[in-house]
């Protein structure tokens, strides 16, 4: 019955229902929900005049016939659907207005007005306000960005002004509280992030303020993606330069090498010490990504290379295998032996990783060739495990003790012995290591 319904044989539809078949089985995919999908108004009409339950959810698609329609464009289905009194907020405790719920389910209930307006369905958004659709009503995006959604938030992503100003003026909230304990996201963040200038000049001309205290602030948004021109409009805005958000303005823009988005906020006056809400700086960005150049000039600048962070910048270049960015950051101050929050040290992250060269800076710079990780962990351990003899020798040369081990890690010995390594034995039997232990 469902495939009939979807595919639009009227015919084998009306077939089944005069040999008895239930319009709305249990189980499986909702013929109504099926029909309403693609549109197939007739066989729409004749399930309902079957008594199919005109709001039921199915449990695969998350849609009742009325957002099915309603995502996919389909305007007569919508209105036959509204004219036999389907329901425009089929999870009602989705708005704002009403209690919010905590069901998965519920979570994940395909929302009429949301989806018309995320396929940019203009007429069917106005349909569904006309009916008394809640206009803030949320949606989970599964199947693009996974990100909450109003009509607004969805209709300023799509950068569809029309529908932005018509929802605005229909009383649409322009910061939407969180629902299930997580962000909605904002209209003029949706639009800040997929690079809509027209929507973003009309958000803010006297609607929202630039400088929301969100998790995905605008100016942030905007860096990340590469809008150089949107930064240009929010910054004219009023947009601070050095808001602190998930990453500061900077940071997000360096991490995505948007080169253009750097000079501009530095032009603007962005500080070089400028940190994030989850603790990240604009050097330990320009560390991640290999940035030398950007590197140098936060550094010229002033940037702090041992500013509390939960990766110090030397952290991330040695963890990414950036040897000249160790190497500047060093000689601009920074404490060879920095941790990062997990407790690792840049040694052990390089030796894990086989950076040889960053352990060779670090090893020229004094670092503690004997510290531990974690789990105790030592690095010539560690690079035993690797089998990497390169950077065994030269932890050997600078001191390592080759007896070390950790928690979980067996001595250097044991690894050569247990992997028949006859290579890595006669390097450490060379260096005056007693063979006699048979065990870590």
């Amino acid at each position: 019955m469902a495939w009939a319904s979807m595919k639009g044989h009227l015919s084998t539809v009306k077939l089944l229902l005069r040999n008895k078949a239930d319009a709305d089985p249990r189980g499986g995919y909702v013929p109504l929900v099926s029909a309403a999908y693609s549109g197939h108004k007739d066989i729409v009409r004749l399930l309902l005049k079957a008594k199919a339950n005109i709001n039921r959810i199915c449990k695969f698609s998350f849609h009742t016939a009325l957002s099915a329609a309603a995502s996919n464009g389909h305007t007569a289905t919508v209105k036959l659907l509204l004219d036999m009194g389907a329901d425009t907020d089929p999870c009602r405790e989705r708005g704002h207005s009403r209690p919010q719920g905590d069901s998965r389910h519920d979570e994940l209930c395909a929302v009429p007005i949301v989806g018309a307006a995320k396929g940019g369905h203009q007429e069917i958004v106005r349909l569904l306000v006309k009916n008394k659709a809640i206009i803030d009503s949320v949606m989970i995006d599964t199947l693009d960005t996974g990100e909450y959604l109003t009509a607004l938030s969805a209709a300023a992503r799509n950068g569809d002004l029309e529908m932005v100003q018509f929802l605005v003026k229909s009383g649409a909230c322009l910061t939407p509280q969180p629902i299930y304990g997580k962000h909605v996201a904002f209209p003029l963040e949706s639009a800040a992030r997929f690079g809509h200038e027209a929507v973003i000049d009309f958000l803010l001309q006297g609607r929202t303020d630039v400088n929301l205290p969100i998790w995905g602030a605008s100016l942030t948004e905007a860096a990340r993606h590469g809008h150089t021109k949107v930064v240009e409009l929010l910054i004219r805005k009023g947009a601070h330069v050095d808001q602190p958000t998930t990453d500061s303005p900077i940071a997000a823009a360096i991490l995505k090498r948007h080169d253009s988005i750097i000079k501009l906020l530095i032009q603007n006056g962005c500080s070089a010490n400028a940190m994030s809400i989850n603790v990240y700086t604009a050097l330990s960005a320009a560390a991640h990504v290999g940035d030398v150049d950007t590197t140098q000039w936060l550094l010229l600048a002033g940037a702090k290379v041992d500013q509390p962070t939960n990766y110090p910048p030397i952290y991330e270049a040695a963890s990414q295998g950036y040897d000249k960015i160790v190497k500047l950051l060093i000689q601009g101050g920074a404490d060879v032996n920095s941790r990062a929050t997990d407790q690792y040290n840049c040694l052990i992250r390089a030796t894990q990783r086989n950076f040889y060269e960053v352990v060779k800076v670090l090893v020229e710079f004094d670092v503690d060739v004997n510290a531990r990780g974690f789990l105790q962990e030592s690095a010539i351990a560690t690079a035993a495990k690797n089998g990497n003899l390169d950077i065994m020798r030269l932890l050997i040369r600078y001191g390592a003790d080759i007896n070390a081990a950790g928690q979980l890690q067996e001595k250097a010995i044991v690894t050569a012995r247990r992997t028949g390594n006859d290579d890595m034995l006669a390097l450490l039997v060379d260096d005056g290591l007693e063979v006699c232990p048979t065990s870590g």
